[in-house]
């Protein structure tokens, strides 16, 4: 080729390259190429890039599987399909979703119904689902900013309400809502003269027959009146008593809790009150942190028994003592165990001073 002949076919090559340019620019006018997918509800196209929200995908096209959402979830990270992280929200919108949970032990009702409505207002919920099988998880959107009550009901089960505030520091909440059963033990704490006792520990244990299954102690505080209440208990028969699990204050009591509530009325004998004062031996300073623990001296009966730690003021307080001779143990970090004895008489209140000597103070003085 001549370069005569070559100068011939510039023109050519121009006359192509703006053909095709042509062309492209026809189809890109056009929309021929892939249809973006509409939204049925408004008519229009969703987002670049992004197809129709799970559900709404073309029927008879093979659905994409759920992403499950990872823990970071849980603490407030959003996910990358939240429309807060993306911009779909209006402005004065949040999202609230969550989780349902529930002890090991529990069996998951067959419906329960949440509820999001105005913490100020009418009780009609703004957004509700009922969650049944194996579903756990809810999410409720748009949610305008404001205070809110998030609320679950489901048979057998206490009604729960959770309090949350949606606002633009928190476009994405997350909450876990617990089942409680809702069977619960009820009662009254009484002396022997039919006083009631307040701030009585109150022990309660499924009993099991099974001896390798170990089940967990339940504990309620009696109020002012003497009354107690030990809730989300399983169906069954417990073992009742007033005192702390080791070291009952009275007769224990068996008590089947069936469907809904169950009464007993828990009897002690009138007790008697202890205060310990912990003190330094050599600066006779009040010592914090030292454990006390009060054993009854009890021959041919189980012994009553507490313990204790002593405040910043050197005080350790047992005001449920049954009347008896005691010996209070106290020990602690850098200091020797100190044992003394004293009488706890019923109605009464016994003081006990005991005084602690320190490691280093006994080798300074060489004991």
């Amino acid at each position: 080729m001549t370069t005569a002949q070559a100068g011939r076919l510039h023109p050519v090559v121009l006359l192509g390259l703006l053909l095709g340019l042509a062309a492209f620019g026809w189809i890109a006018a056009s929309g021929i190429g892939p249809k973006p997918e509409v939204d049925p509800s408004t008519g229009e196209p969703f987002p670049r890039n992004q197809g129709a929200p799970r559900g709404m995908e073309e029927e008879g096209a093979e659905a994409a599987p759920p992403a499950a959402e990872s823990s970071a979830n849980l603490h407030g990270v959003l996910p990358p399909d939240s429309p807060a992280r993306t911009g779909l929200l209006g402005s004065g919108q949040t999202i609230v979703r969550g989780q349902v949970v529930a002890p090991t032990w529990t069996e998951f009702p067959n419906q329960i119904q949440i509820e999001l409505l105005p913490q100020n207002g009418s009780e009609e919920p703004l957004f509700w689902t009922t969650l049944g099988g194996q579903e756990r998880r809810f999410r409720f959107e748009p949610v305008p900013y404001g205070d809110w009550k998030l609320r679950m009901a489901a048979a057998g089960f206490e009604t729960m309400v959770h309090l949350l505030t949606t606002s633009e520091k928190s476009p994405d909440q997350h909450v876990l809502l617990q089942l409680r059963l809702a069977n619960k033990l009820q009662g009254k704490v009484v002396d022997a003269r039919g006083a009631p006792v307040p701030g009585v520990v109150v022990t309660a244990r499924a009993t099991s027959k099974d001896p390798h299954r170990r089940t967990l102690p339940l504990r309620g505080i009696s109020d002012d009146q003497g009354k107690f209440e030990i809730s989300n208990l399983q169906p069954g028969s417990y073992q009742v008593h007033a005192g702390p699990y080791a070291s009952a204050l009275g007769e224990t009591r068996e008590i089947y809790v069936a469907n809904g509530e169950a009464w007993v009325e828990l009897s002690i004998p009138v007790i008697g009150r202890a205060q310990v004062r912990l003190l330094d031996t050599v600066s006779g300073k009040p010592l914090a942190g030292i454990k006390v623990s009060a054993q009854q001296d009890a021959r041919g009966a189980p012994a009553h028994m507490d313990s204790g730690t002593s405040t910043a003021d050197g005080l350790v307080v047992f005001p449920h003592l049954l009347p008896g001779e005691y010996t209070f143990s106290a020990f602690g970090t850098g200091y020797r165990r100190t044992l003394r004895r004293a009488t706890v008489n019923p109605d009464g209140l016994t003081q006990v001073e005991i005084r602690l000597q320190s490691y280093q103070d006994e080798a300074a003085s060489g004991g």
